[in-house]
């Protein structure tokens, strides 16, 4: 199996264990669904699941990690960034139900909205410290400033549209 075939698989793993527990939660509620239902409605081992997440809270945000880790290993984080968000825009345009109970979970469970809040300025310390390192002389607070916009302008935006 090549490494693209096994990243892809991969992916498509972590996708389908999002997808469905974003599905359970919305039917069943964030509180009664167990670990074990998420995997099985995903087709995979309840192992498998704490491969990809550490928790029923970190399976909402199934696509985040890949996303920081390409911001962190980017090169070009505005660009990387602005490639992403419209990824984003595209994914809430096809699936708007899926996105909508993601942040609904969001809205009414501590633990996905702990957990989402630690996304949110784990991507803003990523994308401050790429403009820090792709802009000399930049100042810190500017390229802080200019991470804090997106990361915490998105959720802000979709806690709207669902409200």
């Amino acid at each position: 199996m090549s490494k693209g075939l096994r990243e892809r698989k991969k992916l498509e793993t972590r996708r389908e264990l999002m997808y469905a527990a974003l599905r359970l939660f919305s039917e069943h509620g964030f509180d009664t669904v167990t670990v074990d239902q998420i995997a099985d409605a995903a087709n995979v081992s309840t192992r498998t699941f704490f491969r990809y997440f550490d928790t029923k809270a970190a399976s909402c945000f199934g696509l985040q990690r890949l996303m920081l880790d390409r911001v962190t290993a980017s090169s070009d984080v505005l660009t990387t960034t602005e490639e992403q968000i419209r990824d984003y825009a595209g994914r809430v345009a096809a699936d708007p139900g899926l996105y909508a109970s993601q942040t609904s979970l969001t809205l009414e469970h501590a633990k996905v909205r702990v957990h989402r809040l630690e996304i949110v300025l784990a991507f803003e310390d990523a994308i401050a410290e790429g403009f820090v390192r792709e802009t000399p002389g930049v100042d810190p607070v500017i390229a802080r400033i200019a991470a804090y916009l997106p990361t915490h302008l998105i959720p802000a935006t979709m806690e709207a549209w669902v409200l």
